[in-house]
């Protein structure tokens, strides 16, 4: 596969080729590491957008007629391929986006099976055959979002117009080359920024527009598509919440919060963004959590002894440094971190991480999605009624409750039915290492959260393709 700077920077993927884009403009892209050119893109138009919509219609009115078994074959073969290319494509992602290799790496593996398994693919959408889908990825999780999205559009018989993050596109034209071998225009692939994401969407072509992002833009996308009769897919973020009771065992539980809050440069999902402690236990919680950062590697994504890396933009550590800033105007007590820095004197978009506590309801880091290493702790006397008053406020989608007493988390689960309740388990999406659940021997504990909770820390990097 090629290396991601051989990629012609020019070029967009529309009708199966490889093709100039009409639109003179370009922008510059940096790695968030080293803040060195790695690339070049172009900012696509109504023209680029056009030409890609028209070759998605044609080619929905074949791909819909395929039948089945073949589609499932074509993607089942675009999977093997993103195996064989892991390592190029890892790569390519932890440069750009400043997500740790590891997670690169597991990331390309999730992309793998999606592509492996569409028969698997149960999709929530409004997706019809004969149609087209536009997908709209996150710079959080470019790759992992666009297989998400697209296989399921795929095996419903849409066509695929993907527009990944302007601040890092080149994993998704990495990418490309592998679904270019689907039939022609059934996935076309532009880039650009907010513009060419809002005339995609906008198309009189597009049946479903599916989007990943951020709570605000994604409701203001919902809004417009639904208005104008398309459909509408959105995996939205939130500011979900983990409430610790006293009679948690923090040795476990502490590092184990940690690891899912810093797990991809903070900029998950699905995360415990909001932290709500009994107050006899806060102080040795927020000592231990101290304790566990100490021990965490910052650094160069590339290298595989890296736990957390970069944010992917300047945008992206502004909006974080504001919340948190912000937040201490509005008597947040910072405990460490708080600011930029310098790991091992890289130039890059590096955050400290930080645990901030005093928090109220009020404060930004409380009522905003904060997409950066910041754990945040408010204090409370009684979870019960922290759960009723203020996490069933909206902010997040699903709570995590850390305690012992069975009787109680279905007490507290009684008031808020609107949310999934993740009892004993850090919040997070990476199931591929599994989760400690309070009930388990001491042994498996040991072997499931090593040392910080950082398991990467014990798997070996693959070095080559194979």
């Amino acid at each position: 596969m090629a290396d991601p700077k051989i990629i012609e920077p020019s070029k967009i993927l529309i009708a199966g080729e490889w093709v100039l884009s009409a639109s003179a403009d370009c922008v510059d892209l940096k790695d968030p590491t080293r803040l060195q050119l790695i690339g070049r893109v172009p900012s696509c138009g109504q023209s680029d957008v056009g030409r890609a919509l028209d070759a998605a219609t044609a080619a929905a009115a074949v791909w819909a007629h395929i039948p089945r078994a073949e589609k499932v074959q074509r993607l089942v073969a675009i999977g093997t391929q993103v195996r064989v290319h892991a390592k190029a494509l890892a790569d390519c992602l932890a440069l750009e986006s400043g997500k740790p290799l590891m997670e690169a790496y597991d990331c390309v593996r999730a992309v793998a099976e999606r592509f492996e398994t569409p028969e698997s693919c149960v999709s929530s959408a409004s997706l019809r055959p004969s149609t087209v889908t536009v997908v709209l990825t996150p710079q959080s999780a470019p790759l992992l979002m666009l297989a998400y999205f697209v296989v399921p559009a795929l095996m419903a018989g849409s066509a695929v117009v993907i527009k990944p993050p302007q601040a890092c596109p080149l994993s998704t034209l990495l990418l490309g080359r592998l679904l270019q071998h689907l039939p022609s225009g059934v996935v076309s692939i532009v880039t650009g920024g907010a513009q060419t994401g809002q005339q995609l969407a906008a198309a009189s072509q597009v049946a479903t527009v599916a989007f990943a992002g951020s709570a605000g833009v994604g409701r203001a996308i919902e809004t417009a598509v639904i208005g104008a009769g398309k459909g509408f897919w959105g995996e939205l973020g939130s500011s979900d919440a983990v409430l610790v009771c006293a009679d948690s065992p923090l040795d476990t539980v502490v590092p184990a919060l940690v690891w899912a809050r810093l797990r991809n440069v903070g900029r998950s999902c699905l995360a415990p963004k909001r932290i709500y402690l009994e107050r006899s236990i806060a102080d040795e919680f927020v000592l231990q959590a101290h304790l566990c950062l100490a021990d965490i590697e910052f650094g160069d994504p590339l290298l595989s002894s890296t736990d957390v890396g970069p944010l992917a933009s300047l945008e992206a550590i502004r909006r974080v440094e504001d919340q948190v800033a912000y937040s201490m105007k509005a008597g947040a007590r910072l405990v460490v971190g708080g600011m930029r820095f310098r790991p091992a004197g890289l130039p890059g978009f590096f955050f400290q991480p930080t645990i901030l506590t005093g928090a109220s309801d009020t404060m930004r880091v409380m009522r905003e999605e904060v997409l950066g290493p910041v754990l945040t702790i408010q204090v409370v006397d009684d979870i019960a009624t922290a759960m009723t008053s203020q996490l069933a406020a909206g902010l997040g989608r699903r709570i995590g409750v850390f305690t012992q007493d069975v009787a109680r988390v279905a007490d507290l689960s009684a008031r808020v039915p609107a949310c999934s309740v993740w009892v004993n388990q850090p919040l997070t999406d990476a199931d591929v290492y599994g989760v400690t659940s309070l009930e388990a021997s001491a042994a498996d504990a040991d072997r499931r959260w090593p040392a910080v909770g950082f398991p990467y820390k014990h798997r070996p990097a693959p070095d080559q393709d194979t």
